[in-house]
C-alpha cells in the first residue's frame, strides 16, 4: 500500500513540488533569511503546475497510448488534472498577495522563465536537460535571494552551482533510463538526441565534477553542506550504477525525486547549521 501510494505522488509530480520547497528552505538556512509559509506555498504550487502542465502537453502529443505510466496517467485524467491546475493557479494567485515584494518580483521573474522554457523546450533538444536544471534551481533559490541584503558569498555560489549540477545529474538520468519510451512517443532528450553512450559519459564527467566541488567545499570548512549533497548524489551514483533493478516501474524516477527530500531532512537535523 505505501508503494502504491508513494508511486501515485510520484505520477502526480507531488515529490517534485516538495523537493523544490525542501530546496528552498534548505537555501534559506543557508543565506540565514526568514521565508513565510506563503512563499513555501506558493513555490509547491507553481512547481506542481508547471509539471503538470508539462505532462498534459507531453501526452497529448503522442499520436498512440503514451509508452510511461505518467503520461498514461495524465491521458487518462487530463480533464479532472486541468481542473486541478485551474484551481491550483487561482489559489496561487490569492497567495501572490500574500508574499513580500521582493518575493512576488522574485517569483514573477521565474515565471517568465518558465513560459519561456515551455515554449522553447521541444527545440531544445540536448540542452533541455540543463535548462530544465537551471530553471529549477533558479526557482527555488529566487526567494530566499530576493530577501538577502548582501552579496553571496564565495562558498555560497559554489553551493548553487554544485545544487544546479546535482539537477542536472538527475534530469540526465531520467533521460537515459527513460530513452525507449522517449523514442516511441517523441519526446526530444539529451539522451535521443546524443544517444545513451554519450549521455553516459556526460553523467560520469559531471558526476566527477560534483565530487571535486565537494571536496573543495569540505576543504573550505563547510563539512556539513558538503554531505547534504554527498548524500542526494549518492541516491544518484545508486540509480546509475543498477539500471536493471531502477528502471522497472519506473524506480529510477521514484527514488530520483525522492533524492532532493534530503535537503529538507538535513534541516531538521541541524545539518544546516
Amino acid at each position: 500500500m505505501a508503494v502504491r501510494i508513494l508511486t501515485y505522488i510520484n505520477i502526480l509530480s507531488i515529490d517534485v513540488a516538495l523537493g523544490a520547497v525542501s530546496g528552498c528552505a534548505f537555501f534559506a538556512s543557508v543565506f540565514g533569511v526568514q521565508l513565510r509559509p506563503h512563499a513555501y506555498l506558493g513555490l509547491g504550487l507553481i512547481v506542481w503546475i508547471v509539471y503538470t502542465i508539462d505532462h498534459l502537453f507531453d501526452a497529448a502529443r503522442s499520436a498512440h497510448d503514451p509508452f510511461s505510466r505518467r503520461h498514461q496517467f495524465h491521458r487518462r485524467h487530463a480533464s479532472v488534472l486541468t481542473a486541478a491546475v485551474v484551481l491550483a493557479a487561482t489559489a496561487l494567485t490569492v497567495e501572490a498577495f500574500l508574499v513580500r515584494k521582493p518575493v512576488l518580483f522574485a517569483g514573477i521573474g521565474v515565471a517568465t522563465l518558465v513560459i519561456a522554457y515551455l515554449w522553447l523546450q521541444a527545440n531544445l533538444r540536448f540542452l533541455k536537460e540543463i535548462a530544465g536544471a537551471m530553471l529549477y534551481v533558479s526557482g527555488i533559490i529566487a526567494a530566499p535571494w530576493s530577501l538577502l541584503n548582501r552579496p553571496l558569498q564565495l562558498e555560497e555560489w559554489l553551493l548553487i552551482l554544485l545544487y544546479l549540477a546535482t539537477a542536472y545529474v538527475n534530469l540526465l538520468l531520467f533521460s537515459l533510463f527513460g530513452h525507449e519510451g522517449d523514442l516511441q512517443d517523441g519526446h526530444v532528450s539529451t539522451t535521443t538526441h546524443l544517444g545513451p553512450r554519450i549521455a553516459g559519459n556526460l553523467v560520469r564527467l559531471v558526476f566527477g565534477i560534483i565530487l571535486a566541488g565537494l571536496g573543495i567545499l569540505a576543504t573550505w570548512g563547510y563539512f556539513q553542506l558538503a554531505a547534504v549533497l554527498l548524500l542526494m548524489n549518492t541516491g544518484h551514483g545508486v540509480i546509475y550504477l543498477r539500471p536493471d533493478f531502477f528502471r522497472v516501474d519506473d524506480r529510477y524516477r521514484l527514488v530520483g525525486d525522492l533524492v532532493f527530500l534530503l535537503p529538507g531532512l538535513a534541516i531538521l537535523v541541524g545539518l544546516t547549521g
